[in-house]
């Protein structure tokens, strides 16, 4: 497995209404597996090519190619490459309006 990572926590404030932690790209082989509990960002993934699974609230959705993804702060989730190959792009959020944003954009369901 491979990933390029993009740190930006130098540049993080707590009274800015969002940051970006960081962002990047993964190159997953089987062996990829992300497992948090009660993660404390917002995360939005998109996948550029092969399958994952995630896995939250007791759900389980089959990820491809030209999916996008959303992980809400707070929550615990499991994610993890189906097959033996899956590329995504991802960044890490956190503040004010970006829990505005999920919250009236991408209601939970």
């Amino acid at each position: 497995m491979k990933e390029d990572i993009y740190v930006f926590s130098q540049y993080v404030r707590k009274d800015r209404p969002a940051n970006v932690l960081m962002a990047g790209v993964s190159y997953c082989d089987a062996s990829y597996l992300i497992s948090r509990s009660d993660y404390d960002s917002y995360v939005v993934e998109y996948t550029v090519d092969g399958q994952g699974v995630l896995e939250t609230d007791g759900k389980r959705y089959e990820i491809n190619t030209g999916d996008p993804y959303f992980l809400y702060k707070g929550k615990s989730h499991r994610y993890y490459c189906k097959e033996n190959s899956w590329t995504k792009i991802w960044i890490v959020l956190q503040g004010e309006i970006i829990e505005s944003l999920f919250g009236i954009y991408l209601k939970q369901q």
